[in-house]
């Protein structure tokens, strides 16, 4: 999913989200949660220069492609994910209270929604390299339901919103 598909989607989340637990996602410490979610949902293109978090966090993406890491392998996967929750977890019992998990949520919804991707992630990254193919791979035998930056992944997103839009109505 490109940026901005990212970035709707989570801002749509984050919402929906709060408004399902009765706060308002205008009031300041809802806009927080929203923009952490926001944050969240970008990180793990951090692997891409071209990306926002790979401009923003310019050293982290130099590093990560000096490194060789290809897109969607490292910061996509499992143990990524695993590592930015430990972090969240730490940054929560810190005295930061839930806001870390708002991240947390951005960055899992971010490889959920990629998931979907006809390139798919790699959610057991590194381990692929050592079990050969199987349902954890994107390449083989992985169609995804929209193909970055076309037609279907603008009505994905717009799917999406939807839902996140209508689902507080309906749970009232």
């Amino acid at each position: 999913m490109t940026g901005a598909g990212h970035v709707c989607t989570a801002i749509c989340a984050g919402a929906a989200a709060l408004t399902l637990m009765g706060q308002d996602p205008m009031s300041p410490p809802g806009a927080l949660a929203v923009a952490l979610t926001v944050a969240g949902s970008l990180l793990p293109d951090v692997d891409t220069e071209t990306s926002v978090a790979g401009r923003c966090l310019r050293p982290v993406s130099f590093t990560l492609a000096a490194l060789g890491v290809a897109h969607r392998t490292l910061t996509h996967s499992l143990m990524a994910a695993l590592s930015v929750g430990a972090a969240c977890w730490w940054l929560s019992s810190s005295g930061l209270g839930a806001y870390p998990w708002w991240f947390l949520g951005g960055f899992l919804l971010h490889l959920f929604l990629d998931s979907l991707s006809s390139q798919g992630v790699l959610w057991l990254w590194p381990a692929q390299r050592f079990l050969g193919s199987g349902p954890y791979r994107y390449k083989r035998g992985h169609h995804g339901v929209y193909r970055v930056g076309s037609a279907g992944e603008a009505l994905m997103v717009v799917l999406f919103c939807g839902v996140c839009v209508i689902l507080p109505a309906v749970c009232r």
